[in-house]
């Protein structure tokens, strides 16, 4: 079998990409123990040292970024994808039976099926989990009934 489709990638697209992947993400809630041990640390700093509280109020400002972090963490990730170079580009995708091909100006990826460990679909699309524990998402948007069952096929 052999497939292939074209799109852009622009802003709604990473968003879905992301938006799409994070029920299966590691990251859901804060690092509330780092947080409260930072802040701990610098109140008790600002307690007892009596000489400069330059430390105390550094690591209470690092508290302070790793909340914003993870609160900011959608329109972090998806604002650097769109300042990357490839934003913007067309994206050539080919499906066929050696694996998972994508292509554009600046990055030319490709993933062989044996290097895929497990296939999640999603509402919207499919996320590919890769052995190395990295993941790749394919929306819907550009694939078909028949070649979302060939990928599920492939995987299996």
């Amino acid at each position: 079998m052999h497939f292939e489709s074209e799109f852009i990638l622009d802003r709604k697209h990473l968003e879905e990409c992301y938006d799409q992947s994070q029920p299966f993400s590691k990251n859901k809630t804060p690092k509330i123990k780092l947080i409260s041990l930072l802040i701990i640390a610098g109140v008790i700093l600002l307690i007892f040292a009596e000489q400069q509280n330059h430390l105390a109020f550094f690591l209470i400002a690092l508290a302070t970024v790793e909340y914003l972090s993870f609160y900011y963490r959608r329109g972090w990730w998806v604002t650097r994808q769109v300042w990357s170079k490839n934003s913007g580009n067309t994206i050539t995708l080919t499906i066929d039976d050696k694996g998972i091909t994508t292509k554009s100006i600046y990055i030319n990826s490709e993933l062989i099926w044996d290097d895929i460990s497990q296939v999640n679909e999603t509402e919207k699309g499919l996320l590919l989990t890769l052995k190395n524990t990295g993941s790749n998402y394919l929306s819907k948007a550009n694939l078909n009934d028949a070649i979302v069952t060939f990928i599920k096929q492939q995987i299996k």
